[in-house]
């Protein structure tokens, strides 16, 4: 240390560093920010001009070997937290690394031995021990006034991320009760002791992603107090709340907001005098107990404290670290300090819940997708059962397959094998259904290498084919109307129909090349991905007029956008929710395709269309 400063050098100065933790290292007494490392070399430097930071780089190592650099925080995603912990304790620098620590216990584990062995100190981000907030509920449980605590309820309900890293265990280490739920049980820990697991579960519900999204906890105290702690992402609705009930009243308040007030509700204690135990005396008694209680509860007390907003979040954490690494001796904050062992017990309590739901948390968990428990797997397991029953090998799909299907939306290319596809014609475009009343087109329509995949992805024996038509794309020459066809999704009236609860049936769509696609020839595009909500009103049929909302055509835009490329004879499978589209054949020859729907058997039919039920 030079001039009793604690010179911070930073590793990952993203958005977490950009708004909550960045300044802190620079306004803490003894503090400074000495150096930061981004891979971006731009986002870099200007993290490095915008914070007056004299030391910068895009290697990480520049930074923690910097002999002008004396601690290093960590703010990575977990997935660098191990290896770059590592090597600041290698350099003997004291190491402050953002939660959850890594992607497993087991990694944190890793880093607390390493620089246990080392005598080297080590911190992780659980800041919220050091508010004015959280540390007024501790000096509150230790004064008795909330009598003995007799329960915990937490519950935390909001709306998942359905497209960040947080939710990639391999960066991350799980979803989003990973990420954040260490927080809460540190608090526990910090008011209560070390907590015993009773019992937990995570599931997936919201299938918006493949990890945890509900996850629901049982735990006991050191002093027995029982206690329930709930996460829900995948509500449409936020709600957060602590509740902590003692035998003389309760405290209710935000864990997650450390500015919100903290409510004391407490009863005045009861006091009756000693009467003569005659029978009258006892049954007054009873009225004046009833009577009292009644009173008690209308003159229910409430206290609110009530705490201004740091400038800083972290600084109180920072500046707490600062004093500790200056004179480790110092027990003036070792009472908040978060010691490396305290957190690799929250890390292991939640470990415990997740183990069950991951198959295990040990070595590369996120390596072993299609043994986690998620709703996909569910799901995979059933199409798994299909697949099986197809009689042709060679149109079994991978798992591989129906998960890139189910992601993406469409799969495809793949040979059409009916025999009698070599000399089927393009009939009239404006007429539909031709495979009621024309023999060729049935028996493509109906073969196997179309049917058997189709019954797979729509995890369905039978299957049933209800719609198709040819369509004919005529060279830019002749084609005087219609030259493109506007962005929607085949979702209403005459695409399925609707289930009972007025929503609409599911189907896929076969597009089968006649004369083959080329990106000059105006072939299908598709936003892969897109069929996992819908845009617009479903009810208006295709005439959604999605290229007049602004929104949908800035997604649309996106470089994602995929164009089934075909040769003669190939076809694609889409789901029929897939935003698709096609642009002008600017070719010299006509582009002509067969388009063909499908519903899974089991679906209610709606009476408009004549259903042809098929078998895998």
């Amino acid at each position: 240390m030079k001039n009793n400063i604690v010179r911070w050098g930073i590793i990952g100065c993203g958005k977490v560093v950009e708004r909550k933790s960045g300044l802190s290292f620079r306004t803490a007494p003894h503090s400074e920010l000495a150096g930061v490392m981004r891979r971006s070399r731009s986002l870099a430097e200007d993290f490095a001009k915008c914070f007056a930071v004299p030391i910068w780089s895009t290697n990480a190592d520049d930074i923690i070997n910097n002999p002008d650099i004396d601690a290093i925080y960590i703010a990575t995603p977990p997935e660098h937290h191990l290896t770059y912990g590592l090597k600041v304790c290698k350099a003997g620098k004291p190491c402050l690394i953002e939660k959850p620590g890594g992607r497993s216990s087991a990694e944190w584990d890793q880093l607390v031995k390493a620089f246990n062995k080392a005598d080297v100190p080590l911190f992780i981000s659980f800041y919220r021990r050091f508010l004015p907030k959280f540390i007024r509920v501790k000096e509150i449980l230790a004064s008795g006034k909330l009598g003995t605590v007799t329960s915990i309820q937490y519950r935390h309900v909001c709306t998942g991320v359905n497209d960040s890293w947080r939710v990639e265990p391999k960066k991350s280490g799980g979803g989003l009760f990973w990420d954040i739920g260490g927080h809460v049980f540190d608090l526990f820990e910090f008011w209560f002791g070390p907590l015993e697991l009773l019992g937990g579960t995570a599931a997936n519900l919201k299938d918006s992603y493949p990890v945890e999204d509900v996850i629901s906890i049982c735990f006991r105290t050191k002093d027995g107090a029982l206690g329930a702690a709930l996460w829900d992402f995948a509500a449409k609705m936020d709600e957060e709340q602590l509740i902590i009930q003692g035998s003389l009243g309760k405290l209710s308040f935000s864990c997650v907001n450390p500015w919100t007030p903290c409510v004391f509700e407490f009863y005045p204690p009861k006091v009756f005098r000693e009467e003569k135990r005659t029978l009258k005396s006892r049954i007054l008694n009873k009225l004046k107990r009833r009577l009292s209680l009644a009173v008690a509860d209308q003159k229910r007390k409430k206290l609110t404290y009530s705490f201004s907003e740091l400038p800083h979040m972290y600084g109180p954490m920072v500046g707490a670290i600062v004093e500790n690494i200056l004179d480790r001796s110092s027990g003036s904050q070792a009472g908040c300090l978060t010691s490396p062992e305290s957190a690799l017990r929250t890390l292991q309590l939640m470990d415990g819940v997740l183990s069950d739901y991951y198959g295990d948390r040990h070595g590369s968990y996120w390596e072993r997708s299609s043994a986690w428990k998620s709703k996909q797997n569910i799901v995979l397991s059933e199409y798994e059962e299909i697949a099986a029953s197809v009689q042709e090998p060679a149109y079994r799909l991978s798992r591989n397959a129906v998960i890139s299907f189910l992601e993406n939306g469409y799969l495809g290319p793949f040979n059409c094998e009916s025999p009698e596809l070599q000399s089927l014609t393009a009939l009239q475009a404006n007429k539909h259904n031709h495979h009621l009343t024309n023999v060729q087109v049935n028996s493509v329509c109906s073969h196997p290498s179309i049917v058997s995949r189709v019954s797979q992805l729509l995890n369905s024996k039978e299957v049933k084919l209800f719609k198709c038509g040819f369509r004919n794309k005529l060279p830019q020459a002749t084609n005087c109307v219609d030259r493109t066809v506007p962005w929607h999704q085949d979702v209403g009236d005459r695409n399925g129909g609707y289930r009972p609860d007025g929503s609409p049936v599911p189907t896929v769509t076969v597009w089968l090349s006649l004369s083959g696609a080329t990106e000059s020839n105006g072939p299908v595009l598709v936003l892969p991905g897109s069929h996992r909500r819908f845009y617009g009103n479903w009810r208006q049929y295709i005439h959604a007029k999605l290229e007049n909302e602004a929104s949908v055509m800035a997604e649309i835009s996106d470089s994602r956008i995929h164009s089934f490329i075909a040769k003669p004879g190939e076809f694609y499978i889409f789901n029929s929710w897939l935003l698709h589209s096609s642009g002008v054949n600017t070719s010299d020859a006509p582009r002509t395709a067969l388009t063909m729907r499908f519903m899974a058997g089991d679906n209610q039919v709606e009476p408009l269309f004549k259903y042809i039920t098929l078998s895998a």
